[in-house]
C-alpha cells in the first residue's frame, strides 16, 4: 500500500469513528473506553499493511482476520462495510496453495470462514481441501489445533470428524486434579471458539458438564494471565468469556479494564512477552487481532447483572460513527 492510499484509508477511518480527542480521561463508562480502543487499534491496523510480496501467511492471515471480526462485529454500520472491504482485499490475494502443515491449516480454516463472512466464494480453496489427506493431517496436530480445524473446517464446508475427548475441556473437566496455567488458557480458548464457529453458534460438540467446568474455570484462567502479564492469552480468555455469556460477571468487567489499560497510545497493546518482541508491525499483528476481538465481544449486548453501566453517550458517539 502506498504512502497515499494509506493516508487516504487513515482519513476515512477517521471520518466514521469517533475522534480520540472527544475521549474523556477519567470516568469514561466502559462502551466508551471500548469505542476509543477500537478506534486506535483501527489506525494502527490502516497505518501497517503486511507487504504480500514478503509476508508470510501467518501475517497476511493474522491481518485480514482482524479487519474480518471488525466487520462482522463492530457496532458501526459504516465501520463495518469499511472493514468488510479491507478484508475482502487482503482475503482475495490469496491463492489456493494450501500446505498441509498444522500452522498452515489452522490459518486457513480460519481465513475460509473470514472469507465467508465478507461474501468470498470459497469453492476453489475447498476444492482444493478436499482433494489433501485431511485425517492424516490431523493425526500431526495436538487435540487443541486438531479440533480447531476439524471444528472451523466443517463451519466452512468441509466435514471431518475429530474425537475431542483429548481436548484441554474435555480432559480437565474430567480430572480431579486440573491446574490452571496460561497454556491451558490459550488451550480452552481456541476449543471453544472452533465449537461456536468463532462466536456465531452454540457450542455443541462439549456436554453441559463440560462447558460447566470451562465457565468455573474462566476467572482462574484470568488471574493465571494477568499475573503472568501475558496480554495475549488474557484477552483469549476474555473472548471465551463472551461467548459463554459471562460479561456480567465481576471478573469479566475487571479484567476487560485491565486489558483496556494495557493498550498502548499507537494502538497496540503491551504484554510481558514484550521482551521476545521485535518492533516490527509484525510483532503486533497477533495482540491487536485479540485485543480487537475482546473488546469487539464486549459491546456485542448488553451484559447480565449491574455490575457494567453503560454509557448514555454510546447512542450518540455511534451516531457520530455512521
Amino acid at each position: 500500500m502506498t504512502f497515499l492510499r494509506r493516508t487516504a484509508l487513515i482519513s476515512s477511518l477517521l471520518f466514521v469513528l469517533p475522534s480520540c480527542e472527544r475521549a474523556q480521561p477519567v470516568g469514561k463508562s466502559s462502551d466508551e473506553a471500548a469505542l476509543q480502543a477500537l478506534h486506535k487499534s483501527l489506525e494502527w491496523l490502516a497505518a501497517n499493511p503486511p507487504n504480500p510480496a514478503y509476508a508470510k501467511l501467518c501475517e497476511i492471515g493474522t491481518d485480514a482476520w482482524s479487519w474480518a471480526q471488525i466487520a462482522k462485529l463492530h457496532p458501526s454500520a459504516a465501520v463495518r462495510e469499511r472493514a468488510k472491504q479491507e478484508a475482502r482485499k487482503r482475503l482475495g490475494q490469496l491463492e489456493p496453495a494450501i500446505e498441509l502443515t498444522p500452522v498452515a491449516l489452522s490459518y486457513w480454516v480460519v481465513l475460509l470462514r473470514s472469507m465467508n463472512g465478507v461474501g468470498i466464494d470459497t469453492s476453489r480453496y475447498l476444492a482444493a481441501l478436499s482433494e489433501s489427506d485431511l485425517r492424516q493431517a490431523l493425526t500431526e496436530m495436538s487435540p487443541t489445533t486438531a479440533l480447531w480445524t476439524s471444528g472451523l473446517l466443517r463451519f466452512a464446508g468441509i466435514a471431518i470428524e475429530f474425537d475431542p475427548a483429548a481436548t484441554e475441556v474435555a480432559m480437565g473437566a474430567a480430572a480431579s486434579d486440573w491446574v490452571p496455567t496460561v497454556r491451558s488458557a490459550y488451550a480452552i480458548f481456541h476449543e471453544i471458539a472452533a465449537v461456536t464457529d468463532l462466536g456465531r453458534v452454540t457450542p455443541r460438540v462439549f456436554n453441559e458438564r463440560q462447558l460447566d467446568f470451562v465457565r468455573r474455570a474462566l476467572p482462574q484462567l484470568l488471574r493465571v494471565c494477568i499475573a503472568a502479564q501475558d496480554t495475549d492469552a488474557a484477552g483469549e480468555v476474555l473472548i471465551a468469556s463472551a461467548i459463554l455469556d459471562q460479561r456480567g460477571r465481576r471478573y469479566y468487567v475487571d479484567g476487560m479494564r485491565w486489558l483496556l489499560a494495557q493498550q498502548q497510545s499507537d494502538g497496540t497493546y503491551r504484554s510481558g512477552r514484550d521482551g521476545e518482541r521485535a518492533s516490527a508491525p509484525s510483532s503486533f499483528r497477533h495482540i491487536v487481532l485479540i485485543g480487537s476481538w475482546a473488546v469487539l465481544e464486549s459491546l456485542q449486548r448488553p451484559p447480565r447483572g449491574e455490575i457494567w453501566k453503560p454509557s448514555t453517550r454510546l447512542g450518540s458517539m455511534l451516531a457520530i460513527a455512521r
